[in-house]
Formats: structure tokens, C-alpha cells, sequence
């Protein structure tokens, strides 16, 4: 059974005919190059852009070979295709003129408009359907610029069959999918590297080395907790001047090597991607993946030059505390002793040898799994040392998050996209600003899970503490009415002089003036906590101030986290 090239690498098949053959610019400018416009009584605007074939059959018979293709709206178009030769592929471009009319696509010759071939087409979700009384249907993918968070992460193929028999050369295979929409895959001894994205169920991954010409575009399907995903494709490959036609469906692990666990020297523990939460004391964006055939690969973030660095290197434990690491030459890096705590989630590294002895690294495995607990929006309401920041944290529960940041004066400064998963005690943050690589962070819920306290140590090693209360739509009732405020103190000592301030709660919206200055905000309760969102802020990001009222008085704790300052307000309900 032949799978040329280990499945993404499947080289992609040639022109038969025309048979329809689309082609698309270069990915790695996500769709900057692609076209676009209206269309009109004579080019479906629905059409005009780049598109990969997913598949291609004939009387339902797999008849797949690549093609990309490129509508432009002044009605050319080109292709991007292979032809089949002896056992290689021969690149062909194609230039031809298109039109639409009453649901029929027609191709004809630049020059002379001889008609090429025509069928039924039908544009559903970015995806089109190509049909013609021959038994032909063709189906392509629109370059799209969106992704699946659930995707990025460091895979392993676990199963691979080819038109239903099992064939185990992949089997092992490391398939990464970064968030910066690269990809890179080790197979064989051999890196291979592109750019990816999505479009509904579709996913295409498109190659360096030839962008226009050597691609795929895959169905996937998630499960166990989204730490499993099985991607099917079509393929071909070229004998004898003929394409030679395949299914392929893989099953591929996020966190482990499944073929090899592990051996007598090479823990089965140790087997997956774990992500440094220390590195001798400090935070390090890194990520290490130990293969069970004691193969690695480890992924470093080299802020000055704001790029990830990777090594390949060989491990083994040669008993079931020590640890060491080679260089791909078999030269010895560093060793030590370990210890794997916390049900397989948590390990120390002491190196006792080589240029880092002394050095203690800890880490954390990448267990797909996720603390449901963290959905929802969170607001920060006390940290130490910090300098202060209005924040917004959005935990959703596929795994995907954002993260905002707002001045003094109401101006977001920085907004952030990322993926989370947890492991035991650990929050494992996967950052765009690292290149996708992740911070670790240990937290704590309390307050029937309203409460969030994270531990984390910054890039110099000071420890950090940092308290989060979870958003909400309730609305204590108690609020609405009008309140002046009547007395406050500050860490404890009363104020000789209270501000002229009064404030309204209608349901959900709300006014207060401070010293003649009105404030437009709104406000949602949990539990014995308001958070109030301000106007000028969009509504965006809000502050959260412990509250209790009893017998028309409103107690407010306000914490300044910039000055440490505590200030306890009394409001008089009017």
C-alpha cells in the first residue's frame, strides 16, 4: 500500500481533460492575493475568489487528483494542477475565461471562447458543487481566513488506513498546528512545514514548498474530549502515467505518542507534551514533547528576537528517577533526577550534570482536559505587586479564550486570542504573543467556584498572586433606587471629608454623580459581589466591589489594587 510522502505530503494529482480544475494563490498570505468583488449578471460574486478541491468523483467513483483555482471577477480564471507521469508529478498552470447563467458554470479559452466545459454548480457556506451529465461532481473549499482553536496543538497519529486496510507508516508521525496558522510535521525523519485554515468542516493545510500546487483539504472530526481528532481525505498519486486513487483516514492523539508508550528505559510517564511552568525560577515560554521511542522536540521563545527556537534531541531514563538528555549527535546535554507528581501531571527536573547542573525546571503535561468551572467572563479584583489593569478574561468551553486590557483612560491597549486546558492544579494559557506557546499558572476556586486565585512567577522570577470574580446576568433587586453616599473610611480610618456623591440603579443600568461628574454604567451582581461597567469603557470591562445592605444602608469594600488602598463606602438608600 502506497501513501506517498506521509499523507499531508500526498502529492497532488493532474489535469484529466479539464474536468474542472480550480486553483488559489498563495495561503501563506491568508486571502490578501485572493480576489474579490460583486460579480455580476454574468459572474456569480458567490464564486469569485480561491478554491481548493476536497474531492472529485465520477459515477461516485473517487477520481481525486489537486487542484486550486482562482475566479477573478472580471470573469478569468487560472488553475493550478499536476499531471501524472512515469512516478513523479509535472506542475501545469491554466488560464481560461468563465461565465454564469440560470445556475450553469461554463469554462471556455482565453482567445477564442471555445467552450470548454459547462455544468451545474451550487454555492453552499463557502463550499461549491460542480455536476455535469457525465456522472461528474467536483466539490471545492473557499480560502477562508478562519481557524479552529481546537486544532492548535502537538499531535501524534495513532491510526492510519488507506481505502480501509490498515497501514502503520505514519503511525507515530508528530503533526503540530501553531495559532499563527503554521503547521509543521515530522515524518520519517523528514520536516515538512505550511499554512493551515478552516472553512465549516473543511480543513486545508497547504505546503511551503509549493503552495500553489501541493495541498489538502480534509474533513475532521473531534472526540474524547476534543483530545482526539479524525481526519479523512482524498488522495492520488502518480504510476505509470496514471493517478493511482486513495481514502485516508487517520485518527491522530493530542497528547501522547499512543504507538509507543514507553519502555524499560523510557518511562511511559514521561510520554507526551508538557509545558514549563519554571524554568530555575522564572518564567520561560517552553514546551517539551517526549516521544515513547525517545525522540523530543523542544520549543523555546527567544523574546529578544520574538521568535520560537526548536531542538531535537534523544532521552532515556535509565532508572525510574534519573533522566538524561542527548544532542541528535547522541552526545550528552544534561542529566538528573525527576519525580512525577500529582497523578502524572506535574514533574520537577533537578539537573545534577552538564551546563545547567544546579538548575530545577518544572512542568506541566498538556492533558486536552478542561475545568469547565473557568467558563464564563472574569474580572480581576485584587492582585499583589501588580501595576494596575483593567481586565477582561473570557474563558469559552471548547478551549478557546480572549483577553483584554484597558488604560487609565478608558482605551483598550492590547486584546488578545487564546487556548486553555487544565491539568490537576494547573491553567495552561497557549499565547499568540509566545509564538503559541504557554504560561502555566496555578489556581484555586473558591466561593462555589466564583472565586478564581492564580499563582504565576513573571520572567524575573517574582512570584505573583491574583484574584478573579466570575461575570453574571443576576441582578440583586435591592440595588434599584436612588443611594448617597453617607460615610467612608480608609484602611480603616474614617474620612474627615466625604465626597458629594449620590447614585441611581435602574434594572440592570445605572448613573452616579461624584463631586457634580456623572458616570453612565452598568451592572450585574453574583452572589456578594457587584460589578459595575462603565460608559466610558464600552461597557467592556468592569470593576467588581464587595457589597452587603442591610436595612436600606449599602456597604461597599473598594479595593485600589494600583495604591493597596481599602476603602469601605456606606450608601444611604434615599
Amino acid at each position: 500500500m502506497q501513501v506517498e510522502n506521509k499523507l499531508f505530503r500526498a502529492l497532488l494529482i493532474a489535469v484529466i481533460a479539464f474536468g474542472m480544475l480550480f486553483t488559489i494563490g498563495c495561503l501563506g498570505d491568508d486571502d490578501e492575493d485572493s480576489p474579490s468583488g460583486p460579480g455580476d449578471d454574468k459572474h456569480d460574486g458567490d464564486l469569485i475568489g480561491t478554491w481548493y478541491r476536497y474531492s472529485m468523483t465520477e459515477d461516485g467513483v473517487n477520481n481525486y487528483y489537486p487542484s486550486k483555482v482562482v475566479l477573478e471577477s472580471d470573469g478569468t480564471g487560472t488553475e493550478y494542477t499536476l499531471d501524472a507521469m512515469d512516478d513523479d508529478t509535472e506542475e501545469i498552470t491554466f488560464d481560461f475565461a468563465w461565465e454564469t447563467a440560470n445556475g450553469v458554470f461554463t469554462v471556455s479559452e482565453v482567445d477564442s471562447s471555445l467552450e470548454i466545459w459547462s455544468g451545474d454548480y451550487n454555492v453552499n457556506s463557502d463550499i461549491v458543487t460542480f455536476n455535469d451529465n457525465s456522472g461528474y461532481r467536483d466539490v471545492y473549499v473557499k480560502l477562508s481566513t478562519d481557524i479552529d482553536s481546537k486544532l492548535i496543538s502537538t499531535w501524534y497519529f495513532v491510526s492510519v488506513t488507506v481505502d480501509g486496510d490498515i497501514d502503520n507508516e505514519m503511525v507515530g508521525d508528530v503533526f503540530t498546528i501553531n495559532s499563527d496558522k503554521s503547521w509543521s510535521m515530522v515524518s520519517g525523519g523528514d520536516t515538512y512545514s505550511g499554512n493551515w485554515f478552516v472553512n465549516g468542516d473543511y480543513f486545508v493545510i497547504v505546503d511551503n514548498e509549493s503552495p500553489n500546487y501541493s495541498y489538502n483539504a480534509l474533513t475532521y472530526e473531534f472526540s474524547d474530549n476534543d483530545s482526539a481528532v479524525t481526519l479523512t481525505m482524498f488522495n492520488a498519486y502518480p504510476d505509470n502515467y496514471e493517478w493511482e486513487h486513495q481514502t485516508i483516514v487517520s485518527v491522530l492523539s493530542k497528547t501522547e505518542n499512543s504507538s509507543n508508550p514507553g519502555d524499560e528505559t523510557h518511562d511511559p510517564e514521561l510520554v507526551g507534551t508538557w509545558h514549563a511552568w519554571e524554568i530555575d525560577g522564572k518564567f520561560v515560554p517552553t514546551k517539551a514533547v517526549l516521544n515513547g521511542d525517545g525522540t523530543g522536540t523542544s520549543y523555546e521563545w527567544d523574546d529578544e528576537n520574538d521568535l520560537v527556537i526548536t531542538d531535537n534531541f534523544l532521552w532515556e531514563t535509565p532508572d525510574d528517577v534519573h533522566i538524561v538528555i542527548y544532542d541528535e549527535d547522541n552526545v550528552e546535554v544534561w542529566s538528573g533526577a525527576y519525580s512525577v507528581e500529582y497523578d502524572g501531571v506535574w514533574v520537577r527536573f533537578n539537573h545534577t550534570s552538564g551546563e545547567t547542573q544546579g538548575q530545577t525546571d518544572f512542568y506541566v503535561k498538556d492533558t486536552g482536559e478542561r475545568d469547565q468551572n473557568f467558563t464564563g467572563e472574569w474580572i480581576p479584583w485584587w492582585e499583589n505587586s501588580l501595576p494596575y489593569t483593567e481586565e477582561k478574561l473570557v474563558f469559552n468551553a471548547n478551549g478557546s479564550g480572549t483577553s483584554a486590557w484597558w488604560d487609565e483612560d478608558g482605551e483598550m491597549v492590547e486584546s488578545d486570542d487564546f487556548n486553555w486546558s487544565t491539568a490537576s492544579e494547573w491553567l495552561v494559557v497557549e499565547l499568540d504573543e509566545f509564538g503559541g506557546l504557554a504560561q502555566v499558572v496555578k489556581y484555586e476556586f473558591s466561593g462555589v467556584n466564583q472565586n478564581l486565585k492564580i499563582f504565576f512567577v513573571d520572567d524575573e522570577g517574582t512570584e505573583y498572586e491574583k484574584w478573579y470574580r466570575k461575570g453574571s446576568d443576576a441582578k440583586d433587586q435591592a440595588f434599584l433606587g436612588d443611594w448617597t453616599l453617607t460615610s467612608r473610611t480608609t484602611n480603616g480610618n474614617p474620612d474627615p471629608e466625604i465626597p458629594d456623591a449620590t447614585m441611581h440603579f435602574d434594572n440592570g443600568t445605572g448613573t452616579a454623580l461624584w463631586e457634580g461628574e456623572p458616570v453612565n454604567f452598568q451592572w450585574t451582581t453574583s452572589m456578594n459581589y457587584i460589578f459595575s461597567y462603565q460608559e466610558s469603557r464600552n461597557y467592556e470591562v468592569g470593576w467588581s466591589y464587595k457589597y452587603l445592605i442591610q436595612n436600606d444602608e449599602l456597604t461597599l469594600d473598594v479595593y485600589d489594587a494600583e495604591t493597596g488602598v481599602l476603602s469601605k463606602e456606606t450608601w444611604t438608600k434615599q
